[in-house]
């Protein structure tokens, strides 16, 4: 018996949640499994299996293949002729890897758990994510841009964001007490995947920490806004926009590129890879928890990029003022 389900996309509501309803030919082994792998509940007034949107979100990419296989059994279609059909909306509809993601799962779940084929039937070959390489400044434009700030305030902002490898959103959360100034380290918490972290704290951004502080003496935050709040991330935005006009440096810049040369040169000045992982912490397959934990020794044997620069500048006898 040739089975098509119609997938519903409703606004009614089951448990306070909404649902997306399911109508297909009736049959006692796909409802059985139906129930089995969803929470699906029949409705007698609108004659489908109700199913909350968390837990199952084909939406509208699965009534799409459907329609494009309305002349065939839906449940004879082989692997190939669902590779093809991704294949043409990539090539035609330009769709991006993360809806050709999207679009897959919603067909793997009706051929998986739906009708609990076996995975030969299944297993197709996932679309890569495309690789952008992260933009980075070189060394000569990170100090052109820290010197190009008078307000100590602003200098001191970006100079924690490159020197300790800081996301925008991480040197806003940061707490005054939370540089340590004795063990050179910097505590960030509930960083990358909700974890907390330490960083390295550069000797220079250290000097201007503690000018800084005393001038301005921060409550709570380490950088406040107005009234003692947290300091904006569009204010940092704004910061280095106002900084990058007063360089000769043409590319546009914003502050996470300031964390992605971070971890740049101090891979180019011979830092372990597992290291530079652990301080922005970074997670993959190929990383074992081990890679993640630095110890405070070790942390102390890495010098931070812009300390690395500015010992340089000293050797060439330039200005090692920031």
């Amino acid at each position: 018996m040739t089975i098509k389900p119609q997938i519903l996309l409703s606004n009614e509501y089951h448990k306070t949640l909404p649902v997306i309803g399911i109508r297909f030919a009736y049959n006692q082994q796909i409802i059985n499994r139906l129930k089995e792998v969803t929470t699906a509940v029949w409705s007698a007034s609108g004659r489908c299996w109700y199913i909350e949107q968390n837990s199952f979100k084909l939406q509208l990419f699965f009534e799409q293949f459907l329609g494009y296989f309305a002349n065939s059994d839906i449940n004879e279609i082989e692997k190939d002729q669902i590779d093809a059909y991704i294949l043409v909306l990539i090539r035609k509809n330009k769709i991006s890897p993360s809806q050709q993601n999207q679009r897959i799962n919603a067909i793997k779940f009706y051929y998986d758990k739906v009708l609990g084929r076996d995975k030969e039937y299944y297993n197709i070959e996932r679309p890569h994510s495309e690789k952008v390489l992260p933009k980075v400044l070189n060394e000569s434009e990170v100090l052109a841009i820290l010197r190009a700030i008078d307000n100590y305030k602003h200098k001191a902002i970006l100079s924690t964001i490159y020197s300790s490898g800081l996301r925008r959103s991480e040197l806003i959360n940061l707490r005054k007490h939370d540089i340590d100034f004795e063990r050179k380290t910097v505590l960030i918490r509930g960083a990358k995947g909700k974890k907390d972290r330490i960083s390295i704290l550069s000797e220079a951004n250290a000097k201007l920490l503690k000018v800084y502080i005393q001038r301005y003496k921060p409550n709570y935050w380490l950088f406040e806004g107005q009234d003692r709040a947290q300091y904006s991330a569009t204010s940092i935005s704004r910061v280095l926009q106002k900084a990058v006009k007063n360089t000769d440096i043409a590319k546009r810049v914003t502050p996470h590129m300031l964390c992605h040369s971070f971890a740049t040169h101090l891979l180019e000045h011979g830092v372990d890879i597992r290291y530079i992982q652990s301080l922005l912490g970074h997670e993959s397959t190929k990383t074992t928890e081990i890679y993640t934990h630095i110890s405070n020794k070790s942390l102390a044997k890495i010098n931070s990029s812009l300390d690395e620069i500015l010992n340089q500048k000293q050797k060439n006898n330039s200005n090692l003022q920031l």
